[in-house]
Order: structure tokens, then sequence, then C-alpha cells
């Protein structure tokens, strides 16, 4: 390999460390009371997370050209139809508000998200890759991060009932 091609692989691996290093730090912490507007397809078109206080909150950062976020987000809404006194999924996508209206239409998936074009929200809880899930519980602490795709029914049962769930950080 040439010096500049080691050189990248190199910068690139010390960034993805830094950044999950960062999102690890999160655990166990409260998370921060993030002001979200430009909300699409919910009765408000901004909220803040601290709204959500004795909820558990999932929040997906997803993209319509993702695979593996576009598989999660059915489930997403089907949990959040199913429990919606005792959770609150929040989807973030940087995808423009007309991708998105066209989305949604075409897959008739029906569940709320943040428009983010300039990934504000990111900063709050950095990721590499997506699809990235924050789950926080009930007390607005920072229990897990994961990728939407390895939730199952049985984690958001154990999340509602506040019991420990076991799911792999995303690194």
């Amino acid at each position: 390999m040439t010096y500049i091609k080691c050189t990248l692989i190199a910068f690139t691996f010390l960034i993805t460390f830094k950044i999950s290093a960062q999102s690890s730090k999160l655990i166990g912490k409260p998370a921060p009371d993030i002001h979200f507007t430009n909300v699409l397809n919910d009765t408000k078109t901004s909220y803040k997370l601290s709204d959500f206080k004795g909820k558990g909150v999932i929040i997906d950062f997803w993209a319509t050209w993702c695979g593996h976020c576009v598989t999660s987000l059915p489930r997403l809404a089907e949990w959040q139809k199913k429990y919606p006194q005792v959770l609150k999924v929040i989807t973030i996508s940087s995808d423009a508000r007309g991708q998105l209206q066209k989305f949604f239409t075409s897959k008739k998936i029906n569940i709320s998200v943040v428009m983010d074009s300039l990934g504000k929200y990111k900063k709050y809880f950095p990721h590499f890759e997506l699809p990235h899930t924050i789950i926080i519980d009930k007390n607005g602490f920072v229990k897990y991060i994961t990728a939407g795709n390895m939730l199952k029914e049985r984690d958001i049962d154990l999340l509602i009932q506040g019991k420990k769930v076991s799911l792999p950080l995303k690194e």
C-alpha cells in the first residue's frame, strides 16, 4: 500500500474510534434536552425531549437510501402506535422535505420524522453510520446506543417495564 492509503486508513480508524468513544460515554448519563424542530407526520411541528419525561424514547437516525434504516421504520411505527402512553419514537433524517414526503407516501409508513438537513442533532449523538439508535429510559437517561435494525419487540417490552435490555453497543 502506498503511504497515502495507509494514512487515510489510519485517519478513518481514528475518527471512527473517537466517535464511538464519544457515543459510549453518553450511556448512563442524562439525555440532553434537545429542542426538535421541523417535525413531519406528528401532531406537533416541534417539541423538546423533556416533553416525554416518564416515557421511554427511541431516537433513530436514518435516511431513505439506507436499506437497514428503511427496514426498521415499520417496526418503529408499529411500536409507537402500540405503546403511545409509554413510548415516543423520534426519527431523524437528513433527507429533504419533498423526498421524505414522497418516501412516506410510497411506503405507506406513518411515523414522525425530524428533518435535519444541516446535521444539527448529530452533534448530540455523534455517529458515523446509519441506522443509529439511542434508547432513553423513562427517567431521561441514555441507556443504549445501537442500530435500529437490532431492536426487537421483546427489547421494547423490557424497556417499557424498566428492565435491562441486552443490545450490542453500536461501534
